[in-house]
């Protein structure tokens, strides 16, 4: 269970002395701390579950959640990335349970592609807030250094980052393109729309190769 000072603090009302009591239940690892003014009472809980909990106002997304989806073939272990609203620069809340790390991303970002999921641990539910797949990688690239043309924009999305051909070929096209345009600004995903729309055209030019037949 995740409670704030105020929360833990009404829990432990019948107790004379609050504060000497949490800092012995923090020694005795029965209470853990995620920041200051908010804890954690079972320790076994997947650490990503907590990201949201401890930065308001975001969501999983970027190197953690292409490597949760299985885009990427590795990450940083203990490290969890988010987009939040809110911060002027890059935000990172390390406690033992990992490095949480936050990153500014327009408010226009938050209005889709993100998913909600309600996870049941131990009789205790947690609220976890994910990118989609297709909204990982438009928030990836929103933060990537800028490539100035589409052969770039390849090699950072296939070398670079090492996404899996195959299975970013298998997402859908129309909700990468309309992520993009969450990003009006970005020289990036300018250039990623492009290169989607011509892959559209070469896959529709080869379908319809496909119904010519050579007598």
């Amino acid at each position: 269970m995740i409670l704030t000072n105020k929360e833990l603090k009404k829990e432990l009302s019948n107790y004379s002395n609050i504060n000497a009591k949490i800092s012995r239940l923090l020694k005795e690892n029965k209470l853990f701390s995620l920041k200051k003014g908010l804890y954690l009472t079972n320790k076994d809980v997947s650490s990503y579950l907590l990201a949201n909990y401890i930065y308001p106002n975001s969501y999983l997304t970027f190197d953690f959640a292409l490597y949760y989806y299985d885009l990427i073939p590795e990450f940083i272990i203990n490290t969890y990335t988010s987009a939040a609203l809110k911060l002027n620069k890059k935000k990172v809340i390390h406690n033992q349970f990992g490095y949480y790390i936050y990153r500014f991303l327009p408010a226009s970002a938050f209005l889709q592609g993100i998913n909600k999921v309600k996870i049941i641990f131990k009789d205790e539910e947690y609220d976890l807030f994910i990118a989609s797949k297709e909204k990982a990688i438009v928030d990836k690239l929103y933060i990537c250094p800028i490539v100035s043309n589409i052969a770039e924009l390849e090699f950072l999305l296939f070398e670079d980052l090492r996404i899996d051909t195959f299975d970013f070929y298998d997402l859908n096209r129309d909700k990468l393109i309309l992520y993009a345009k969450d990003f009006p600004s970005s020289t990036n995903l300018k250039l990623f729309i492009k290169f989607l729309n011509k892959r559209r055209i070469i896959d529709e030019f080869k379908n319809n190769s496909k119904t010519f037949k050579i007598y």
